[in-house]
């Protein structure tokens, strides 16, 4: 998330060329990702479920029938590979001396502590033509089966885990080596025969690991462990199978036919997972990722994003996980957003740096979202329309394996490696967009303000952006440091001076990163002339139709609503709210960030309380959900309007002024004209007038204040807001916006910001 917003004086280019505001440059992710880089990896033709990785060779299973080496087509220069295979992490080439198969797919696979064997389990009869029912044990080099091993269970097997003493395994079966076992067994790594660990599983297990505290963590669908409340995951006695406390059941809660604990990992001293849950109720909270104290199963952290996860690898002080994350808001991530925006790989800190700051786990503690987006499209193999099930690697290398087709937009099936920037190719690079374009202003006499939003890179937040006039490269009038991502990308801006009036100019901005990639702006003209009008920020005129959400606007970006996207539509040319009591809901254009807005709006409401009021709120800079400068106009029926001015800094808020607006009372439907305006930093001066639709707008300001909190001196977004008061004598307002705009505030002469 970004950390901080500063005003930047970056470069001078020319005497009195002078940036203006932008977004400043965060700290370092410490630790370091590996690289979006996309590295040439074989291929598959169905889907990997699951990845092991002993030294440099990668051991994957899943459904499959081919591999093929990186960069050959579907269905040319295949190998034939059963369910099953192996691929050098340096090269990213098919080990072609390990020649298993399994007849069909398979669900967990694992090493032998020592490495020199492989267990895999799932849905097989046989494995390299030999019976072997769903469970079997390979020899790491040549895939060949180990002998005298040769355990089983009558159903479908999706987890393994060994150590020197036991295979553990867990699935749906209720039968292991012709004795019962309810979900759970264990066998001699000797000869497969089975050993007396019998704990029962009301349900099927989908994981399980064995950390250095001592005990076998399982997770998957179930309820109980040996008839007692495990909801999800418990810890078992890995000689007994006695359960074992375990504390992250207590906030970390899935189970049953809709939700489950789908991964687990672990680095030794802690116990990192992930979940799905779906059609939202009674089985599951909980669709990100967490990480617990692998003795006592204490919650560390837990990601609070909402969108499934399949599989967690800790990797170097990172936390790898892949799923289809589409909400990561609570840790300083994307918003929800219509059409949902999925994210199929992510990082975060292996630590807590943080809280999460809404949903089911607001105020628990949540590790930092790091800057690694590498792009996977989504499959069709399976049907279910994910990217990405696997998640392994080693000190150097991230793996992942799935049904993806491709990888940053290139072709690449199943499988992909990447790596750590010392032997990475670091050829990823900031991303073209379509609106980065520079927004032209001349600004005073010989001055042209350049304004352009930001474009994002997949593993670099700060971005640097040379402004270059006419062509010439070489010596760009200035520079800008400014730090974004796929979700947030402000605005920034330059002000070029010193040029002669007349004169036409071109403008191209170029984005780089510190490996020396970069995408450009198109290109901009303009003659320095007169002052320019307003350049318009944003307007929407909701001429749309929209369900669950306020959809997009040009210029302006995306609406993020918050407070329920279902309390949000856009019909009949109306941006709508069904304001409910007692609670508040918001939408914002996180893509326009100035210092500079003057922002209208037209709002009705129907009914209106004759107690308690309505609140319609326009922000004009709004810097964080805790950071802004505000106007609100409460509302009753009958009555005169209220309006105020605040200032919001660390959650707490003050009133820099208010007045109740003489002449002016509302009716349930009547439109208001309500605008709003800051302009300046150090200090920022904040005003506001509202006046019925249909009647002059009043010449002057009706309330008006300046303030310098530090907090508020940097760009914000504009952002609409409804709060219905608990005290209202009714349950709900439906809450009607129309023609909004945010414009520029051109100083009067100069190139102020």
């Amino acid at each position: 998330m970004i950390a901080a917003l500063a005003a930047l004086v970056v470069l001078v280019g020319l005497p009195g060329a002078t940036t203006v505001t932008a977004v400043a440059a965060d700290p370092p992710d410490v630790p370091e990702t590996v690289t979006a880089d996309a590295l040439p990896t074989v291929q598959v033709n169905g889907v990997v479920w699951a990845q092991t990785t002993v030294g440099n060779t990668v051991y994957a299973t899943g459904k499959f029938t081919a591999a093929r080496p990186a960069g050959a087509a579907a269905g040319t220069n295949e190998t034939p590979r059963s369910n099953i295979l192996a691929y050098d992490l340096t090269t990213g080439e098919l080990v072609t001396s390990f020649t298993a198969s399994l007849n069909s797919e398979g669900f967990g696979i694992t090493a032998s502590p020592d490495g020199s064997r492989i267990y895999v389990v799932g849905n097989f009869t046989q494995a390299n033509g030999q019976n072997r029912y769903r469970i079997a044990a390979l020899d790491a080099q040549t895939g060949a089966l180990v002998p005298g091993f040769a355990a089983q269970v009558d159903y479908r097997a999706r987890a393994v885990v060994a150590t020197d003493d036991a295979v553990y395994v867990g699935g749906q079966f209720s039968v292991a080596n012709k004795t019962a076992r309810s979900r759970l067994a264990a066998f001699s790594p000797a000869n497969g025969s089975l050993l007396p660990w019998a704990p029962a599983a009301d349900n099927e297990v989908f994981a399980l690991v064995a950390p250095s505290g001592g005990s076998i963590v399982a997770s998957g669908r179930f309820t109980t462990l040996n008839s007692e409340n495990h909801y999800g995951m418990g810890a078992l006695d890995p000689v007994t199978g006695q359960t074992r406390p375990w504390a992250a059941t207590g906030v970390v809660r899935n189970a049953g036919s809709r939700a489950a604990i789908y991964s687990l990992a672990t680095d030794g001293g802690t116990v990192y997972g992930t979940g799905y849950q779906f059609q939202s109720g009674t089985a599951g909270n909980f669709e990100g990722s967490f990480a617990a104290d692998a003795t006592t199963g204490e919650l560390r952290w837990v990601v609070g994003c909402l969108g499934d996860s399949y599989s967690v690898q800790p990797l170097g002080g990172v936390v790898y996980t892949v799923g289809h994350a589409h909400d990561c808001s609570p840790i300083g991530g994307w918003p929800q957003t219509d059409p949902q925006q999925f994210q199929h790989a992510m990082a975060t800190t292996a630590d807590a740096q943080g809280t999460n700051s809404k949903g089911v786990f607001k105020a628990k503690p949540a590790p930092k979202l790091l800057n690694w987006w590498p792009t996977l499209n989504v499959g069709t193999f399976t049907g279910q329309s994910q990217a990405a099930w696997s998640v392994t690697g080693n000190d150097e290398y991230v793996a992942l394996g799935g049904e993806f087709p491709t990888v940053n937009n290139v072709p690449q099936q199943g499988l992909v490696r990447l790596a750590v920037r010392s032997i990475a190719p670091n050829a990823e690079g900031p991303r073209y967009q379509a609106d980065f374009a520079p927004n032209l202003t001349v600004t005073g006499t010989g001055a042209v303000r350049v304004r352009w939003q930001t474009t994002w890179d997949p593993e670099t937040r700060d971005l640097t952006y040379r402004v270059v006039r006419d062509g010439d490269q070489a010596n760009p009038v200035g520079t800008v440091t400014a730090s974004s991502t796929f979700w947030n990308r402000p605005t920034a801006e330059f002000t070029d001076t010193g040029l002669a009036p007349g004169s036409t100019h071109t403008y191209r901005v170029y984005a780089g990163d510190a490996d020396g990639n970069s995408t450009n702006s198109t290109l901009g003209t303009i003659t320095v002339g007169a002052v320019s009008p307003p350049a318009t920020l944003a307007a929407d005129t909701f001429g749309r139709t929209v369900s669950n959400g306020w959809g997009a606007t040009s210029p302006g970006g995306t609406w993020t609503v918050t407070g329920g996207s279902s309390t949000f539509s856009v019909s009949g040319g109306l941006g709508q709210v069904a304001s409910p009591r007692n609670a508040t809901t918001t939408a914002t254009l996180g893509a326009v960030r100035t210092t500079t807005a003057d922002v209208q709006v037209t709002a009705s409401a129907s009914p209106l309380p004759t107690v308690g009021g309505l609140v319609l709120t326009s922000v004009a800079r709004r810097v964080d959900a805790s950071n802004d400068y505000r106007v609100t106009a409460r509302l009753y029926s009958g009555k005169a309007v209220n309006l105020s001015l605040l200032r919001k800094v660390a959650g707490t808020q003050t009133t820099l002024g208010t007045t109740s607006v003489a002449g002016l009372t509302v009716a349930a439907g009547q439109k208001l004209q309500l605008r709003t305006q800051v302009t300046s930093t150090n200090p920022t001066t904040v005003r506001a007038k509202v006046w019925a639709t249909g009647t002059p707008e009043p010449v002057d300001w009706q309330v008006s204040a300046t303030d310098s909190s530090p907090a508020l001196q940097v760009p914000g977004n504009p952002t609409l807001s409804t709060y219905l008061s608990s005290g209202a004598n009714t349950s709900s307002v439906k809450v009607a916006f129309d023609d909004f705009s945010v414009k520029e505030v051109i100083p009067a002469t100069g190139a102020g910001g």
